[in-house]
């Protein structure tokens, strides 16, 4: 309970230095964010009966904390990690990905909210993980330490060093 209070006042610090700079996006970003438990479990549960659905039993349950996915991305590997988060992953991710892969350099690691392309995006992406809610992600993206974070979503594009 203390680690959940902890990590969102960490969230709302970030977001009020984004305020500063982009008020589209932090008031985007403060709409999004699950703040309220009730809210953030209604979403998550959504979300499990949709991984359960497009990816089976096994997988849908596989990454039930976003612990693993934080770890893939600070690991201390050579590469670069680039994450990309994106709401509905587009084609165009895809050859970003691929150029960055051939390069040898980078490692690119994919996190959507579609569950239903994940099969066809682990072809591309070194890892897909597919978020719960947006609180997710926000924990995600203030506990990683990634070289380059790529946020895609309809309303906004933006690139995060």
């Amino acid at each position: 309970m203390l680690k959940s209070f902890l990590l969102e006042n960490e969230i709302k610090t970030r977001l009020s230095r984004m305020h500063e700079t982009d008020n589209l996006i932090f008031d985007l970003l403060l709409e999004k964010i699950e703040f309220n438990k009730y809210l953030r479990f209604k979403k998550t549960t959504r979300q499990m009966l949709r991984k359960i659905f497009s990816m089976g039993i096994k997988d849908g349950f596989k990454d039930l904390s976003c612990k693993r996915i934080i770890n893939r991305i600070n690991n201390s590997s050579t590469k670069k990690k680039i994450l990309f988060v994106t709401g509905l992953p587009t084609f165009n991710l895809v050859g970003i990905s691929i150029y960055l892969r051939k390069t040898g350099e980078f490692e690119t690691i994919l996190l959507t909210e579609n569950p239903w392309l994940v099969e066809f995006f682990k072809q591309y992406f070194d890892a897909v993980y597919v978020y719960n809610s947006y609180y997710d992600v926000a924990h995600i993206h203030i506990t990683s330490k990634p070289y380059l974070t790529l946020f895609t979503f309809r309303e906004r594009f933006s690139i995060t060093f």
